[in-house]
């Protein structure tokens, strides 16, 4: 196999596992989240609840501070990240969506974007009949994204490899126009 060949089949599956690894899922705008609000200010994270049943959530932080702002949603742990929202400008809004389990996790801002942060605060997800039936189709969404991309991936990879061995014959054949065209058309993938 040509070394070309060779090398965009190892980044056509290495991409392809990282879309395996990553589990996508659809952007669903009809989705119904629980909504909460969050105003970062120079001093203070006020989250306007300590909890909400589990499932997804939508944080609408509003920067009323004067620097830039994050916000994050910290594990039990207090240290790993689950979810953030970052640039936040002052006077701005951005929402952070996550999909939550049962659980315990912090609240916290970080106004300027460094040091420790204000404001951190514990935050339950409290137990629902709906965060399972939520979390099923999670999962059946999270399936039907990777099944699709490995799709999507294989048929780039089936594109490029036949653009290729078209772009290789041209070329060995001293087309050169042919090749020029075929170079510039077998880029895309």
């Amino acid at each position: 196999m040509p070394r070309v060949l060779r090398s965009a089949s190892l980044l056509g599956l290495g991409v392809l596992g990282i879309g395996l690894l990553s589990g996508c899922v659809a952007n669903s705008p009809a989705a119904t989240h629980t909504a909460l609000t969050v105003d970062s200010s120079a001093t203070d994270c006020a989250v306007s609840a300590n909890e909400a049943p589990a499932g997804s959530i939508r944080f609408s932080v509003t920067n009323s501070g004067d620097q830039v702002t994050e916000f994050y949603l910290l594990a039990a742990d207090g240290l790993r990240i689950v979810g953030e929202a970052e640039n936040i400008g002052p006077g701005l809004t951005r929402d952070l969506v996550v999909q939550l389990t049962e659980g315990s996790y912090f609240t916290a801002c970080k106004p300027g974007m460094t040091g420790d942060g204000v404001g951190k605060a514990e935050f339950t997800a409290t137990k629902t009949d709906a965060a399972a039936t939520d979390d099923v189709d999670l999962v059946t969404q999270i399936d039907t994204s990777n099944t699709n991309y490995a799709s999507y991936v294989s048929d780039q990879i089936d594109q490029l490899v036949t653009g290729t061995d078209a772009f290789a014959a041209a070329y060995s054949a001293g087309d050169d126009d042919t090749a020029r065209s075929l170079y510039a058309s077998t880029r895309v993938h």
